[in-house]
Order: C-alpha cells, then structure tokens, then sequence
C-alpha cells in the first residue's frame, strides 16, 4: 500500500490528496505531539493533523507526487 493511501485511510482522500499535491516529493517528519505552529496544521487544520499525529507517533513519511484514485 502506497503512503497516500495509507493516508487516506486515516486523514481521508481529499486530505491526502492535499498532502500530495502540496508536499509530494518530500520526506516528512510527524511528530508525537502535533502544535497550532506547525505546517501540517495550516494545511489541514488541527483535528486532521492531530489524526496524523496520532497514528505516526514521530515517524517519517515519504510523500509521493501521484494522487490516490478514488475506489
């Protein structure tokens, strides 16, 4: 399974569609704990970040460029 599937999965896939378009191409780090400050926030807001969060605990994500395709 690819990560903006994986993504989809927890964010949803209009949200990780957005990750994609917006940050494709880039390792990123998520954090333990997600803050107002922080990039991912701005992008999806608190609770989608804060998901994000949740489910990768510090883990880095590598982004693909290509979007998922809706099942």
């Amino acid at each position: 399974m690819s990560v903006l599937h994986e993504l989809a999965e927890v964010i949803g896939h209009d949200a990780s569609i957005k990750l994609g378009q917006h940050l494709g191409g880039v390792r990123l780090y998520i954090p333990h704990q997600m803050t107002d400050s922080h990039a991912l926030v701005a992008l999806l807001g608190l609770d989608l970040a804060q998901k994000l969060s949740n489910y990768y605990q510090g883990e880095h994500i590598e982004l693909e460029r290509e979007p998922v395709q809706k099942a």
